[in-house]
């Protein structure tokens, strides 16, 4: 009989996943899309590893079921990465996200070693196959973060705003972001405990050239 423990993160995460279904419905926007799909990909593993009582390892005698695990785990991580930089190139005529070609050889190495070879070394041509997915993926996961905003503007900004806002002696009270479509742009709301002087404003201002507009409310 598999560990109870497991339940309750099972349960959390199975609430998790029509919630991201509904913000996704509700906004059409990628990252909410990335969200819900690895959240219903790690709800799918742990219902397998639970059910197949394949939370005791060794892994590597598992075969076909610890490789779909593995996969599956590789699958709904990268999806995770790819939720915080949903960046792509075009192929051809379509727009493909990096996370794409730096999974698929990750996914095809899990399956061969620990599927097809159990663990054990292959020979011939597949000996130097396997180390080839795995440059591929290296290449393209190089690929992926020299391209142009990898790291969304809005979280460099934000730290600048709250940095700024250390110097002048304020205390953060709460925040609340609002992303746009992209990554590339937000709205941050910030309640600190006492108000800007308008010169401590004004250097806020400035302190970024991706600042766009601060503004100071009264509550």
């Amino acid at each position: 009989m598999p560990d109870i423990y497991q339940a309750p993160a099972m349960i959390l995460i199975a609430l998790l996943v029509p919630a991201f279904a509904h913000l996704y419905r509700r906004n059409r926007d990628t990252r909410n899309l990335l969200w819900f799909l690895a959240f219903g990909l790690v709800l799918l593993r742990m219902c397998l590893m639970y059910f197949t009582g394949s939370w005791r390892f060794p892994v590597m005698d598992m075969g076909w079921i610890a490789a779909a695990c593995e996969a599956i785990a590789i699958v709904s991580s990268g999806l995770f990465l790819a939720s915080l930089s949903p960046l792509s190139f075009r192929a051809g005529g379509m727009r493909v996200l990096y996370v794409i070609p730096y999974m698929i050889p990750l996914v095809l190495y899990v399956l061969l070693v620990q599927g097809l070879y159990r663990g054990q070394a292959p020979h011939g041509v597949m000996y130097w196959l396997l180390p080839a997915l795995g440059a591929i993926s290296i290449g393209v996961g190089l690929a992926w973060g020299l391209a142009k905003g990898t790291l969304p503007t809005w979280i460099g900004v934000l730290a600048c705003v709250f940095e700024r806002l250390r110097a002048a002696g304020k205390n953060v009270q709460e925040t609340e972001n609002i992303v746009f479509e992209g990554a590339e742009a937000a709205v941050a709301r910030i309640n600190i405990d006492s108000p800007l002087s308008a010169e401590e404003l004004t250097s806020l201002s400035a302190s970024n050239a991706d600042i766009l507009e601060a503004t100071l409310i009264a509550l």
